[in-house]
């Protein structure tokens, strides 16, 4: 959220906040249905798009004199601590670092090669932003000297919060993801959070595309095979057929 913060404070950058929303009404349905679970009554769900961006938010505004003090990209989480920031590597991939307590930063260290005198100096001024330009120079130069995976094999030896910044075609036989069947298939995620005493059945996931479900509702609604046909034939509508339903 911070870094989101950032980004709407840029020119250049813009947030769609609506996803937002749809949180909130999700865990306001979810609420909702547990409340009547209790009173047997049902009630109205206000979601405000303002309201749940302030309350997503607070981690952000609870924090800003600790975590935010200086101009975008000078603080800790926005891309100006050398330990929490992203690295190319020598194959042009990249590593995301987030070593921000001091245990994890230590083994970042040591993952880099940093022996016990250089690792006890550059912790005594972890905290130092006027040194942060230079560690994170440091930082870079290092990370340039191996490809990503090289890194990936590295740093499995060590608890240092590194992780591999994947494409969208990596995501899905990627090791971790791969042992938690975290993907369907190919561009379909697996529900999530899971129900380990009612899973949702997943089998006939698809991806949802504009225009599925147009007859259908249509037809609801009262229209007939002949005026559906006649508003597609003019373009009022969009129509695309599926050949199998979601089981979500």
């Amino acid at each position: 959220l911070l870094v989101l913060s950032e980004m709407v404070m840029s020119s250049s950058c813009s947030v769609e906040p609506t996803w937002v929303v749809r949180l909130a009404c999700a865990l306001g349905i979810v609420l909702a249905l547990f409340e009547r679970s209790r009173s047997n009554k049902g009630q109205v769900i206000d979601a405000a798009m303002i309201d749940g961006v302030a309350y997503l938010s607070t981690f952000v505004t609870s924090r800003v004199k600790l975590w935010k003090t200086g101009p975008r990209g000078t603080n800790w989480i926005d891309g100006g601590a050398p330990f929490y920031n992203t690295y190319y590597t020598a194959d042009g991939k990249c590593i995301a670092l987030g070593a921000i307590e001091p245990q994890f930063y230590n083994a970042a260290l040591k993952g880099l090669g940093f022996n016990k005198e250089e690792r006890k100096e550059l912790m005594s001024i972890q905290n130092d932003t006027t040194t942060w330009p230079g560690t994170k120079a440091r930082f870079a130069e290092l990370f340039k000297t191996k490809t990503r995976d090289e890194w990936l094999k590295e740093f499995e030896k060590h608890d240092a919060c590194a992780t591999p910044v994947l494409s969208s075609s990596e995501m899905t036989t990627f090791a971790h993801n791969a042992s938690r069947k975290t993907f369907v298939r190919p561009g379909i995620p697996a529900p999530a959070p899971r129900l380990l005493r009612t899973p949702a059945d997943h089998s006939g996931a698809i991806i949802r595309t504009c225009g599925q479900h147009t007859v259908e509702v249509l037809m609801e609604a009262g229209y007939s095979s002949e005026q559906i046909e006649h508003l597609g034939r003019k373009g009022a509508i969009e129509r695309h057929a599926v050949a199998a339903k979601s089981k979500l």
